[in-house]
């Protein structure tokens, strides 16, 4: 991980700057009270990577018996291709695993090509295809690294 770089829990005060990055990078962004739901549900994990105290990304993702998903990550496009994402990733993978993970799951845009190349690097790998999944028609591919 990049020195600069510091990972912690989202917490209420980081939404400004989590809402703008969300709507950078996602062609349908999660609303604020997609955000504040994730705060209360139990099985929800939210973290942010700071770079000199301003939010360069984030990443919620859920364990529920014993699998991890990853829901939502999204870098700031002026902070891409700094490691930030990989810091993300391999933090969760790391927490989900000490919480009991054994197996973790994802879906992706099937043209988001950094994001996929990312995850396979951690060694996920294709496990299915959902047609037209987003609301503009793209497929989700499914990918999933088992076991952790």
């Amino acid at each position: 991980m990049h020195p600069d770089l510091q990972l912690r829990p989202m917490g209420p005060d980081d939404l400004a700057q989590v809402l703008a990055i969300e709507h950078r990078c996602h062609i349908a962004p999660w609303g604020e009270m997609v955000f504040r739901a994730e705060f209360n549900a139990g099985h929800s994990f939210l973290d942010v990577c700071c770079i000199d105290g301003k939010v360069a990304g984030y990443l919620c993702w859920w364990l529920i018996a014993g699998e991890m998903e990853i829901q939502n990550v999204a870098t700031d496009p002026d902070q891409q291709r700094r490691g930030i994402g990989r810091a993300l990733v391999a933090h969760a993978l790391t927490t989900a695993v000490a919480a009991g993970a054994r197996r973790a799951l994802l879906e992706v845009r099937v043209g988001n090509v950094g994001a996929i190349g990312l995850y396979r690097a951690f060694g996920f790998r294709d496990c299915g295809l959902r047609k037209r999944y987003y609301a503009d028609g793209e497929d989700a591919l499914l990918m999933e690294l088992d076991p952790v």
